[in-house]
């Protein structure tokens, strides 16, 4: 009887540049929706003088 042993080949620099790309790209996003969140609330806050983003300020 003769038994056969599967070896799976790990790449295992591959899965590291998927984790730095994937986290990356997840840092990018988060910083993206900071960023509008913080633009939206300079936009309510300016609408919430009576001045809107479509006025001139001068």
């Amino acid at each position: 009887m003769e038994m056969r042993l599967i070896v799976q080949v790990v790449d295992v620099h591959r899965k590291v540049i998927k984790a730095v790309v994937t986290s990356l790209v997840m840092r990018l996003f988060m910083d993206f929706l900071g960023a509008s969140r913080t633009c939206a609330s300079i936009v309510f806050s300016i609408s919430g003088f009576g001045l809107y983003p479509t006025e001139t300020l001068f």
